[in-house]
């Protein structure tokens, strides 16, 4: 039922819409509760497209992005040695976003070409890891291909190329799960509309992926206050230590 709502209201908002092409979107839901019992979310979005007045033939291609914020991010190299696996290198990448979901019509070196790619910072490829100006060599991309393999596997990052279907040339869909272990933040959710390999519209919306109950409560002590929630885990463990010798002497005169 709700879907639908979701599909009405892109059908409203596309018959609102004014001359030119444009692209709306609408969001199953802008907030993720992430509560101790959270063992993901499904996420899509529903689109629509208003094609004007235009008589180039060309085809219309959308690009659908969602991204976390951006954070720094350790990438350990490990290395056997002895028959143990231990951290042989690592690097800091500067800025990777902490969720990246991309879904598209088509492969995105078929919609744009690479120019317009890296201005808009579409794909994993344009994404930049890092912030420093210094050209990077091989050993530095083999992070970053380490860092793209481990949050694929985590479910955190998620390409889905030529795999946005259009329907009627007017609506479309792109469907994303959020894993059990998605960080907390707010993330950009855009549509891109592309025609003859330029853009020609766009819209964006906000995610909020948040804690809530203790949780949150623990979080915003932890980060607001961590000298105050540094205070509370020494009390906790000190009465933790006590707790326990005093079960462990009740235990030896009860003996």
């Amino acid at each position: 039922m709700k879907r639908l709502l979701i599909a009405f209201a892109m059908l409203l908002a596309f018959i609102q819409t004014g001359s030119g092409q444009e692209v709306v979107a609408e969001l199953s839901q802008y907030d993720v509760e992430l509560t101790p019992s959270f063992k993901g979310q499904d996420l899509f979005i529903y689109g629509a497209i208003k094609n004007g007045p235009d008589l180039s033939g060309e085809r219309f291609d959308v690009v659908i992005i969602i991204k976390g914020e951006m954070r720094p991010h350790v990438v350990r190299k490990k290395e056997r040695i002895f028959g143990f696996w231990v951290n042989a290198d690592s690097r800091t990448l500067d800025a990777v976003p902490q969720f990246f979901g991309q879904a598209s019509t088509r492969p995105l070196d078929e919609i744009a070409d690479a120019e317009t790619l890296r201005q808009l910072g579409l794909g994993l490829d344009e994404q930049t890891f890092f912030t420093t100006s210094l050209v990077k060599g091989e050993a530095e991309m083999e992070f970053v291909e380490g860092l793209i393999r481990n949050k694929e596997d985590a479910g955190l990052f998620q390409i889905y190329q030529d795999n946005l279907p259009v329907m009627s040339d007017i609506l479309f869909r792109a469907d994303f799960f959020f894993p059990p272990k998605v960080p907390s933040g707010t993330y950009e959710a855009t549509a891109y509309l592309f025609q003859g390999g330029q853009l020609v519209g766009r819209t964006d919306k906000a995610i909020r992926v948040d804690q809530v109950g203790l949780e949150r409560a623990i979080y915003v002590l932890a980060h607001e206050h961590p000298a105050l929630y540094g205070l509370m885990a020494i009390l906790i463990a000190l009465f933790a230590g006590w707790l326990a010798g005093y079960i462990t002497s009740g235990r030896k005169k009860l003996g």
